[in-house]
């Protein structure tokens, strides 16, 4: 779904090739996962232990599949393919850096409110 509609190009891509699809928001992938037969995600990567890095919300709708038994089939082209994964030390993923290596903190002073000049004091009295 939203917001880059990336199910319902590839719904649409698998239609054109004669394959019947159907797509589900995912606040309904569990009511309606018992009457499917087949779940195709996208992948952005396969890791060397099998993992496979999706989109948000991929992974309820797996989850949705298992309780149901309905097989999941993973599309990844083959540049997708990782000989890392979790638990090697080259792999990194979700490093948390401080964005000043991108952008200065002062390009940053044009956006942000001018302190207060002379603002009142708090200190009770009065």
């Amino acid at each position: 779904g939203a917001p880059g509609f990336s199910g319902h190009r590839m719904a649409r891509t698998l239609s054109e090739k004669g394959l019947e699809t159907t797509v589900v928001s995912d606040s309904a992938v569990f009511a309606v996962m018992s009457r499917a037969n087949i779940v195709v995600i996208a992948a952005h990567g396969v890791f060397s232990n099998g993992g496979v890095l999706a989109r948000a919300g991929d992974h309820t709708v797996a989850l949705a599949a298992k309780q149901h038994a309905v097989p999941v089939v993973v599309l990844a082209g083959l540049h997708e393919l990782s000989p890392l994964g979790p638990g090697d030390p080259e792999f990194e993923m979700n490093d948390l850096l401080s964005p000043a290596d991108m952008i200065g903190y002062t390009a940053l002073a044009d956006c942000l409110p001018l302190p207060a000049s002379g603002a009142a004091s708090s200190s009770g009295e009065g």
